[in-house]
């Protein structure tokens, strides 16, 4: 599928969505540990199943958006021709940036001291989701122990460099 920014879809969610982003990056499959091409597609929704104005935005896998079907396209349209202030109102709508959250396992410390695991990764710039693993083995940190705490790292507005989203340390969830 050869989505746009522009283009007016169905997603998961219902009602009439336009997509305002569309990001290829590369993915890591939890099943294997390996990598994967990914398309992200970024909609704002126009309109809820029942024709309401209903601006949110919303992000999901190419593979779960739909181009509108042609009575679909004749309902949209026929809409908008009736209600053209809500779709200026619409098209000057600034979608909110959308994070995205990857969490960690971590066993716990002997000491169960949160603070310098917290210490050693604030502050300590961006990781892909490859660097992440690696980084808190680096620290002596056991990454499927039992039992464990969450290392959370935030992705910005689905930061991307180089093919990769980038995210930085949020928190320990220590328990």
């Amino acid at each position: 599928m050869s989505l746009r920014v522009g283009d007016w879809v169905t997603n998961c969610g219902t009602g009439f969505w336009r997509v305002h982003r569309v990001l290829d990056h590369r993915a890591w499959d939890p099943r294997t540990g390996g990598e994967f091409a990914q398309r992200l597609v970024f909609v704002t929704r126009f309109l809820s199943k029942s024709l309401k104005r209903s601006f949110t935005e919303d992000c999901c896998d190419e593979s779960l958006i739909r181009p509108l079907d042609v009575a679909q396209r004749h309902q949209l349209d026929d809409f908008i021709a009736a209600n053209p202030e809500l779709l200026r109102k619409f098209d000057a709508y600034q979608p909110k940036p959308q994070d995205t959250l990857f969490t960690a396992r971590v066993g716990v410390p002997a000491d169960r001291d949160a603070d310098p695991i917290t210490r050693a990764l604030a502050g300590g710039g961006e990781l892909t989701v490859f660097e992440i693993g690696p980084t808190l083995r680096g620290l002596g940190l056991k990454t499927g122990a039992v039992p464990y705490w969450l290392v959370q790292f935030l992705c910005e507005d689905y930061a991307c460099r180089d093919g990769y989203l980038r995210y930085k340390f949020l928190r320990v969830l220590a328990s």
